[in-house]
């Protein structure tokens, strides 16, 4: 995890720009996600953490990367809602596998 200071309207903030490798797994990344957020809060007092492209998953084939797609207003997303909300900061999520109610690819 990168760290770096913001000058903003005369603040300083820390942010945190995270780096993990990401598996088929999403309760695994979730996990290892919110260990980075929690440690980018607590030890460091950031107030914005920008995660990976495709932070939730990568497939290891077609067929689980459409199966495993997350909404955007769905339960993955809302668990990073909640750690936004706990630590009182600003994510970034750098981009996720987004299934689109009513589109089915085949």
């Amino acid at each position: 995890m990168a760290t770096s200071s913001v000058v903003s309207a005369g603040r300083r903030s820390l942010i945190a720009v995270c780096q993990l490798s990401v598996q088929h797994d999403l309760n695994d990344n979730f996990r290892r996600s919110a260990q980075l957020i929690e440690r980018a809060a607590n030890n460091r007092g950031c107030k914005m953490v920008f995660l990976p492209e495709c932070f939730d998953f990568i497939g290891r084939n077609k067929e689980e990367q459409i199966e495993q797609a997350i909404e955007a207003d769905g339960q993955y997303i809302m668990q990073f809602r909640e750690l936004a909300k706990r630590y009182g900061l600003w994510l970034a999520l750098g981009g996720f596998h987004n299934k689109v109610r009513g589109i089915f690819i085949k």
